[in-house]
């Protein structure tokens, strides 16, 4: 069997692949993203300047310029670059590169995910139904329902606010609310979005929740169906996205949505940035509409300098971290350690095709 794993995967986790399969032949991918250095040295300056429409302009252009080379060390370029029965991709790999590397697998028949989702990989399989899809399951299910629950605990008692005045030098009291008076309404209720649920109901909070199929949770003492989304989003002091990003999910919320929502709300996003309509929350929030949201993911990241959102009173950016730990790295190749001995077994699960 062979495998193929990017290279800036460590040599230790290489060992390990080679305890599992001894008799495998273990290739290296190397990336090499070529950007002209004329627009690599504008999109820097463009990052850092006050002007996000010139921005957006120049990262456009920017990325139609850029071309990836994909190489194998000691293997001269083809057209198939691997006969690799098996592949890891890992988070250095989008949606436009996954395109132009797998017609160039044409003996792929696994491709395991580090990434939770897996929007980025699917419209590269769909003339390859010969290939398993896998990925990292509800490996980080529970550090980000906790980091859900620190969101509100958080907003709840006024922590930012007291922050603010502290460094303003002020002293005032600020009344703060009990979480059995919090109302969650969870958006896409998965693996993490069934864990916020058990966290908020420990909390006593009241929990709602929203899916595109019915689905029964102890936890949650209201269930919606997506085409009850307005009357959903009206009833909740913290609406919380967890939903993959799909087709139909892709700008759920925008400001027909944000219009019903309570102006004391909030919204918080662990999900995907493309599900909010991002030009639409901003006005939204500039015009106070809803209270605040906080964005541990967004359209652009990093953010440039530029960007509306710095702008904005009402914005907590968590800059992508509801899902960081110290060794997650570890744990998310050791997902694929495992999957890897079920699949030398014949074992392993098709999570989506």
């Amino acid at each position: 069997m062979k495998v193929l794993i990017p290279d800036h995967i460590k040599n230790e986790f290489i060992d390990r692949i080679r305890e599992i399969l001894p008799k495998s032949d273990i290739e290296r991918l190397v990336v090499d993203k070529k950007v002209p250095v004329f627009w690599r040295v504008l999109s820097v300056l463009a990052f850092h300047l006050p002007f996000y429409g010139f921005y957006r302009w120049v990262r456009r252009r920017s990325e139609e310029k850029t071309r990836y080379k994909f190489s194998i060390p000691g293997k001269k370029p083809a057209g198939i670059l691997s006969d690799a029965e098996v592949f890891l991709a890992t988070w250095v790999f989008d949606e436009r590169m996954m395109k132009e590397l797998i017609p160039r697998l044409p003996s792929l028949r696994w491709i395991h995910s580090t990434k939770t989702g897996v929007e980025h990989i699917v419209p590269a399989l769909e003339k390859r139904e010969d290939i398993t899809l896998t990925h990292i399951g509800n490996l980080h299910s529970n550090r980000i329902a906790e980091f859900v629950i620190g969101v509100i605990l958080s907003i709840a008692k006024n922590i930012p606010d007291h922050i603010a005045l502290f460094r303003k030098r002020q002293w005032k009291v600020l009344p703060s609310r009990m979480t059995a008076d919090v109302i969650v309404g969870i958006i896409g209720l998965g693996n993490i979005g069934s864990k916020i649920a058990a966290y908020a109901k420990t909390l006593r909070m009241h929990v709602m929740a929203i899916d595109n199929v019915q689905k029964t949770d102890e936890h949650v003492d209201r269930f919606f169906l997506m085409d009850g989304l307005n009357d959903f989003l009206s009833q909740a002091d913290f609406i919380v996205l967890s939903c993959p990003l799909t087709s139909e999910t892709k700008d759920l919320i925008g400001t027909a949505q944000l219009e019903v929502m309570r102006k004391s709300a909030w919204l918080i996003n662990v999900a995907r940035g493309e599900i909010v309509n991002e030009a639409d929350l901003i006005k939204t929030l500039k015009d106070k509409e809803i209270a605040g949201a906080c964005l541990d993911v967004c359209n652009e990241e990093p953010l440039p300098i530029s960007y509306p959102f710095y702008r904005l009173d009402n914005v907590l950016i968590t800059h992508h971290s509801a899902f960081a730990q110290e060794g997650v790295s570890k744990e998310i190749i050791e997902t694929f350690l495992v999957q890897l001995s079920k699949y030398r077994s014949k074992e392993h699960e098709t999570c989506l095709k």
